[in-house]
């Protein structure tokens, strides 16, 4: 990576892996899953419990309200939204799940959603269309996509307006997808779905922090997102945005004290939102200290995101190489994550012999989804955080080949 003068001051992923908790016997190439939360972010997120702790009802009743507000608003600036369009929900699952449940569907209504959805989103759109009487109508996206990303943002598109009728109800959509780390063509499909009056629900599990966002402009009616992926916040932390104009029939799963604090200086939307029963807020409260653990790197977010992307491109280069496997996705539609087609085989020998044998934390799934046991085609998903250096990848490379060529179909 080519550093700038004002960049020369970046420390080494060596220096930087110390500021997480990472166990150093592992080699953690798998930041996607849950996220990672860096010490300083903790130690901030112990403060606010211990403020919590020593008088409870001070802070909850009295004091958190306004704490919430200030770390709401820092976050939705981030995104590139309203602060009073946006609430604080518990991750991006709670999020979809929050829309699914509000939406009313009939027999025959319509819910498009991809086969590279993540399973939990789709797990809580079969129970609402069992339950209803709704479709489910399944796109297959274009797998692999091939080497030009505007002919494959072009396929894209094409695979979710070709579901379009006039019983859609409601779009489900990936921002990035979970198992091939594809970047969506979000706008372009919002906006296809707005010319047809179908309101879209956009899944953004990795987008913030990976992406820089503009809620506003993007075109979504609903979008979910987490912090504790990409920000680095502690888990707990993850919001819902909602269009103005579709706020009004959106509850949060849990009905509580809000119902009766119904006032003319917020939305009913806010009020709801703002006390769903007991919690602890630390999560929340303790994005601001995440925003700022990355701003306060040299060059900010935008050289963070420079550098994971780079990294990962890296990295997926080495295992093609290695592997002499071809690359399923354009570069262009890559953020931090990437996948790596694997020989057919079942999931659970490998994984499990990285796991025990190599202390390798990385992903490997079966392609369509199985379970682990099917013999079938594989992949590998990479993730790249500040933390991870070439190093990592090139054992990870290393013990794959072992692996493979011990029991190529495994």
């Amino acid at each position: 990576m080519n550093d700038s003068p004002d960049l020369q001051n970046w420390p080494g992923a060596g220096e930087l892996r110390r500021l997480w908790m990472l166990d150093p016997q592992w080699t953690y190439l798998n930041h996607g899953g849950f996220g990672a939360c860096p010490r300083p972010v903790l130690e901030v997120q112990r403060q606010w419990q211990d403020r919590l702790e020593s008088q409870p009802i001070n802070f909850l009743a009295r004091q958190a309200e306004a704490e919430l507000l200030r770390a709401r608003s820092e976050l939705a600036d981030f995104v590139g939204a309203d602060a009073d369009d946006l609430v604080f929900v518990t991750n991006a699952t709670m999020g979809v799940n929050t829309v699914l449940r509000c939406l009313s569907f009939s027999p025959g209504d319509e819910i498009i959603i991809a086969d590279h959805a993540y399973p939990a989103v789709t797990n809580g759109l079969r129970y609402v269309t069992e339950r209803s009487g709704a479709k489910m109508v399944n796109v297959q996206l274009p797998w692999p996509l091939g080497e030009d990303a505007e002919q494959a943002q072009e396929k894209l598109v094409a695979a979710f307006t070709g579901k379009f009728t006039t019983r859609t109800r409601l779009l489900v959509l990936d921002h990035i997808t979970s198992p091939s780390g594809i970047i969506m063509p979000v706008e372009k499909i919002c906006a296809a779905a707005r010319e047809k009056g179908i309101p879209v629900l956009v899944d953004g599990a990795h987008a913030p922090g990976m992406l820089k966002l503009n809620l506003k402009t993007l075109g979504a009616t609903y979008y979910t997102g987490n912090c504790h992926k990409w920000i680095c916040s502690p888990k707990g932390a993850g919001f819902l945005w909602v269009d103005p104009r579709a706020q009004e029939n959106i509850v949060p799963l849990s009905l509580s004290l809000g119902w009766m604090l119904k006032n003319e200086e917020e939305s009913w939307y806010q009020t709801l939102f703002k006390y769903t029963g007991t919690w602890d807020p630390s999560p929340e409260l303790s994005v601001p200290a995440a925003l700022d653990f990355f701003r306060e790197l040299p060059g900010g977010w935008e050289e963070v995101r420079r550098r994971n992307h780079e990294l990962l491109l890296q990295a997926r280069a080495l295992l093609c190489e290695e592997l002499n496997a071809s690359p399923p996705v354009p570069a262009e539609l890559l953020g931090s994550l990437a996948t790596i087609p694997l020989p057919d085989g079942p999931v659970a020998p490998l994984e499990e012999r990285l796991v025990n044998e190599f202390r390798i934390e990385v992903p490997v799934f079966g392609w369509p989804f199985r379970k682990r046991e099917i013999p079938g085609p594989r992949l590998l998903r990479l993730s790249a955080q500040v933390y991870n250096d070439m190093d990592q990848y090139a054992y990870l490379a290393s013990c794959l080949k072992k692996c493979l060529a011990a029991s190529p179909a495994d």
